[in-house]
């Protein structure tokens, strides 16, 4: 077997535990996981501000960001923050991986029409994804809502409303309708 290192490595004969690296106070997370584990943790953020969340450089912060800008793990929020004049503007990063897995899973399904199994805890999502939509009480069904909308959805619609007031309802939720406008 080849290697496709310039300096070929033998692998260990087997693993064992003491190889793994140990969890905790110990192991730094560096780089673009930290980039990422502020933005997750502090929500838009501007990239001076994780350079100092993570103790990275400004232009550390700045190439890990580039990277996963381009591989669509974040996103530069659309309006600046932060204090105005000289230097760089304070443009916020943030995740928008809910946007773009809703996308995918429409532009898939509607490919390959496989079935799929979507487990979420958002009734938004259930509506607006799902054909059916189960809840699970004490491990069992509960209720069993045939959505039987056509797509897109809006939250708007008052079928769409409707759908989403029985499910909170089966949920135990008091009934709160986000802003429409």
């Amino acid at each position: 077997m080849k290697s496709l290192s310039a300096h070929p490595r033998r692998a260990p004969a087997s693993l064992r535990r003491s190889d793994i690296p140990a969890s905790g106070p110990a192991r730094r997370v560096t780089g673009a996981a930290s980039v990422l584990s502020a933005v997750l943790d502090h929500g838009p953020v501007a990239r001076s501000t994780v350079a100092r969340l993570t103790g990275l450089s400004p232009a550390s912060v700045s190439g890990h960001s580039g990277r996963l800008l381009s591989r669509g793990l974040v996103r530069e929020s659309t309006e600046a923050t932060g204090p105005t004049g000289l230097g760089r503007p304070h443009i916020p990063l943030d995740i928008d991986t809910r946007i773009k897995m809703h996308g995918l899973l429409r532009e898939l399904y509607e490919r390959h029409r496989p079935a799929v199994l979507l487990v979420t805890h958002d009734v938004d999502e259930a509506v607006e994804l799902a054909d059916r939509v189960l809840v699970l009480e004490d491990g069992r069904i509960s209720v069993d809502l045939a959505v039987g909308l056509p797509t897109p959805r809006s939250p708007r619609d008052p079928r769409f409303q409707e759908h989403r007031d029985t499910l909170l309802a089966a949920l135990g939720v008091a009934r709160h309708r986000p802003s429409t406008s």
